[in-house]
């Protein structure tokens, strides 16, 4: 709510929207799902800046991830997550690009595409056990990276470490 203030009273519409976006971001975190969606069609119609333009696309993908492999939306979120390595942004590329694997996996967008997601997940330079890189891989290229997959899991202990997050993911894997 107090973001959502601030933003009312922003001179600068881009700021104004940046403090929407966030405020959607918090939204999500305490899992008020319909306030995301409330403030993310507000956000819709604003002018952001490109870094806010990505957060809002993965927000809005973490509803819609799986609902369209369109080839195109697909790349969409590719080049957004490429425009976010090159502000030094890896987690935000991370997450653009689990969520174009998981529309990979849901509506095959074709090999090519699969493959420049997993491409795009080898540019944010993560641990080869990392459990963003084994879903992304997994999702996106099974047949072709099953192996090392299947090897890194191999790696991991039953619990994650802990990481209800890492859990997810691994499992996903």
């Amino acid at each position: 709510a107090w973001q959502q203030r601030v933003a009312a009273r922003s001179p600068d519409p881009s700021m104004g929207g940046a403090r929407l976006r966030s405020a959607a971001e918090i939204s999500f975190e305490l899992g008020r799902f319909s306030q995301v969606e409330q403030i993310t069609g507000q956000v819709a119609g604003m002018p952001l800046r490109p870094r806010d333009q990505s957060r809002l696309a993965w927000l809005t993908g973490v509803f819609d991830d799986g609902s369209s492999g369109e080839p195109a939306e697909v790349r969409g979120l590719i080049s957004l997550a490429g425009q976010a390595l090159r502000t030094d942004d890896s987690d935000l590329a991370v997450q653009l690009l689990v969520g174009a694997a998981r529309r990979a996996w849901w509506g095959d967008p074709g090999a090519d595409v699969r493959h420049e997601i997993v491409l795009a997940a080898q540019q944010a330079a993560l641990p080869d056990n990392d459990p963003r890189l084994l879903a992304i891989c997994a999702l996106s290229e099974s047949h072709e990276r099953g192996p090392f997959v299947i090897g890194q899991l191999s790696q991991w202990p039953a619990d994650a470490n802990g990481s209800p997050q890492a859990a997810g993911l691994l499992g996903i894997a």
